[in-house]
């Protein structure tokens, strides 16, 4: 597989223009379309997942295939806890692969997701990085695997800097096929309590925008049919 990953035919400048006028952009066949397939599939068939949401202000993540062994009232239990914290406040749901963490302490070697977050870091996508943002300060990128079931959300929040992080730009892979508007999972950006952009579920795209910027998953229905997923992290100058 050729190991420049990129579209050739990719308008950087047109992506550089629109990210400065908008502080966020949509880009459509990112990917080489082997690489694109290649990361989806890896994605699809990981089954190290777990699940991470929030108790009090604390982050948990469980194995799936632990919770899996759980009696159904447990488990019935456990999301009417999590969904009492979302009305209260800030909370999560999803499933996620950490491919950072994954790649540190070489697990699954050869993962193809593990081969893509080098590429991330590689001064060919690093420079793209910087032609596109015109940040030079962006010096790495961290990247987890994302998938959002029915059931799952992200409620709004803004990416804001933890410790020891200089977070600049967060950015999304689709890799969702056959995703239907109405099935949820939007990813939306807010401005003073109003939704002001959309971004519906797809394939080999890659959403890129300045942080700190209110957003938010939406609830993803109980009908939908397909699997949610992404590779996300953030583009950071340390």
């Amino acid at each position: 597989m050729d190991t420049h990953y990129l579209n050739p035919k990719l308008d950087r400048t047109q992506v550089r223009k629109t990210l400065e006028r908008e502080s966020c952009i949509l880009i459509r066949d990112i990917l080489q379309t082997e690489v694109a397939e290649t990361l989806y599939r890896s994605v699809r068939d990981q089954s190290d997942w777990e699940h991470t949401y929030m108790v009090g202000n604390v982050i948990k993540q469980e194995k799936l295939s632990q919770l899996r062994n759980k009696p159904p009232a447990e488990l019935q239990q456990r999301q009417k806890s999590l969904l009492e914290q979302a009305r209260r406040g800030y909370q999560f749901s999803y499933n996620r692969y950490s491919i950072l963490d994954a790649v540190l302490k070489q697990f699954d070697a050869g993962n193809f997701m593990h081969v893509f977050l080098h590429y991330l870091n590689s001064e060919a996508f690093v420079g793209f990085a910087h032609d596109i943002t015109q940040d030079r300060e962006i010096a790495k990128l961290e990247a987890q695997a994302c998938w959002y079931a029915p059931g799952q959300f992200l409620k709004m929040h803004q990416d804001n800097n933890p410790p020891n992080e200089d977070r600049r730009y967060a950015y999304v892979f689709g890799l969702t096929k056959g995703w239907q508007s109405d099935w949820g999972g939007l990813l939306q950006f807010v401005d003073q309590g109003k939704v002001t952009r959309t971004i519906t579920p797809g394939f080999n795209t890659l959403t890129i925008f300045k942080v700190p910027q209110d957003h938010q998953v939406s609830y993803v229905a109980p009908y939908a049919l397909q699997p949610r997923f992404t590779v996300t992290g953030w583009m950071r100058a340390k």
